[in-house]
């Protein structure tokens, strides 16, 4: 190995510079300077401040390297970290992680309000028809319908007997009474004639007369009979309306009672 005896300073310099491995080993002064100085770098400058160390390694370069950045020159001490830059780009997003458990089920809120009625469903099919409910109560007995076709009169019956006659007075009183005029269906009429005190019911009858003989089939008689003393003391009858009558038309009905002295 070579060694070199040195004067001066300027002389230690001019010899390291000629030698090829006068810095430690480093083809250059940069490769020696971006190396050795690496300790100056972290005590004058922030970790992020490439400027200050682009200074410190062109100071090195510039004077003695040997002097600037020594390999052997015992670091100082570290000053105060500096301001903090500006912050970089954002990276890129990294992968998604892993979905986490299930939370636990929180308590159910309100009920909301019912919502719209729904579109009507196909009718379905019609059930089987029940079974028949108790009959209800007759209704009431409706109107006497019209009268029917008279029959053909019968043979005429033997003579009978002739009587032993009576000479009792046969007296007939008779009364009417009248419908509106023009009576609609169910309009009914009804009387009674009484004989005197000191006489006795033998018979009676009904009689119905009419204005328009367009009316003639459009009444019936409802009833005629004695009245329900015992004896009876006189005729009651009544007789309906069956069919509406013409507009001017009227119904007169007229009651007979046959009386005879008691004896």
């Amino acid at each position: 190995m070579r060694v070199l005896t040195c004067v001066s300073v300027l002389a230690c310099v001019s010899a390291a510079l000629a030698h090829p491995l006068a810095f430690g080993g480093f083809p250059s002064r940069r490769a020696y300077c971006q190396a050795a100085c690496q300790p100056q770098i972290a005590a004058a400058c922030a970790p992020a401040d490439r400027e200050c160390a682009k200074s410190v390694i062109q100071t090195c370069r510039r004077a003695d390297p040997l002097l600037v950045c020594s390999q052997a020159t015992p670091a100082g001490v570290v000053g105060p970290t500096g301001p903090t830059g500006p912050a970089g780009a954002p990276g890129p997003a990294g992968a998604p992680g892993p979905a986490g458990a299930p939370g636990s089920m929180g308590t159910p809120g309100d009920i909301g309000p019912p919502g719209p009625a729904g579109v009507p469903g196909t009718p379905g099919v019609a059930g089987a028809p029940g079974a028949a409910g108790v009959a209800g109560p007759p209704g009431p007995a409706g109107l006497p319908g019209q009268p029917g076709i008279p029959g053909d009169t019968g043979a005429t019956g033997a003579t009978g007997p002739t009587g032993a006659g009576s000479t009792a007075t046969i007296t007939v009183r008779s009364d009417a009474v009248g419908s509106s005029v023009g009576p609609d269906s169910g309009e009914v009429l009804a009387l009674t004639v009484f004989c005197l005190p000191e006489e006795q019911v033998t018979g009676g009858g009904i009689r119905g007369l009419v204005s328009n003989p367009d009316d003639q089939t459009r009444f019936h008689a409802l009833e005629s009979g004695p009245t329900t003393e015992d004896p009876p003391l006189g005729w009651h009858a009544a007789m309906g309306v069956i069919k509406d009558f013409t507009k001017t038309g009227t119904l007169t009905m007229q009651v007979s009672v046959f009386c005879t002295l008691r004896p």
